[in-house]
């Protein structure tokens, strides 16, 4: 069985929860961007921060419903 990296774990967490959020893989990010857990990380956090902040409303709430979320109003 192979064993992943910290960078590989957070590259494939990140991949995959951008695209649970956004319906697709995250672009754009630099090879650099791509390869530094620090940048990462940045994002996955931001990623919660967005979860948090439609959680926060009425239409947000019904968005994560919808995307399979669960929300504070459940």
């Amino acid at each position: 069985m192979r064993e992943y990296t910290k960078l590989e774990d957070l590259q494939s967490c990140y991949s995959d929860f951008y695209k649970d959020v956004h319906g697709f893989r995250p672009r754009g990010a630099s090879s650099e961007q791509w390869n530094s857990e620090e940048w990462l990380q940045g994002e996955i956090d931001d990623l919660h921060a967005y979860i948090k902040n439609l959680d926060s409303t009425t239409d947000g709430q019904s968005y994560l419903s919808e995307m399979g979320f669960c929300t504070s109003a459940e």
